[in-house]
């Protein structure tokens, strides 16, 4: 399966070659979840905001952001403070993020980056569904109404 997120619709689509078409879900584009932190204020994080300045990543240019997290000792049942830290290089012309990097104790290192990046004008024949493909449409889940 291919899965294409489009943010700006607020649609995802589900691409299933082997039935021939395409799920449109609409208004369902999941948001990242904030991390969530102890509340206690002897707990709480301390957060450092540092500009990288700007550097070229696949010929665009990008500005940094390190973001580092520093948990203290006990907020976590750790015995010492631990530092997350998470870098990202975004393009704002395109508003596109190029690499980022998050490393923390609790979960390891894990870097996403975009390669062979194009910026020449792409036909939309590019972005055609083949003719025997058909596209559904289907409804978010109704969500259960609030009781009182």
């Amino acid at each position: 399966h291919t899965v294409i997120a489009d943010p700006v619709a607020k649609a995802a689509y589900l691409i299933r070659p082997e039935h021939k078409d395409v799920l449109r879900l609409t208004a369902i584009i999941p948001q990242p979840r904030p991390a969530t932190y102890p509340t206690t204020e002897s707990a709480r994080p301390k957060h450092v905001m540092t500009s990288l300045g700007l550097k070229q990543i696949e010929g665009v240019t990008a500005a940094g952001t390190l973001f580092e997290t520093t948990l203290r000792a006990g907020a976590f049942g750790n015995v010492n403070e631990m530092v997350e830290t998470r870098e990202y290089w975004r393009n704002s012309e395109m508003d596109l993020v190029l690499y980022q990097r998050a490393s923390s104790p609790r979960t390891g290192e894990r870097i996403t980056r975009l390669e062979n990046l194009r910026t020449d004008d792409v036909p939309a024949s590019a972005f055609a569904l083949p003719a025997d493909y058909a596209v559904r449409d289907v409804a978010p889940p109704k969500q259960a109404a609030a009781t009182e």
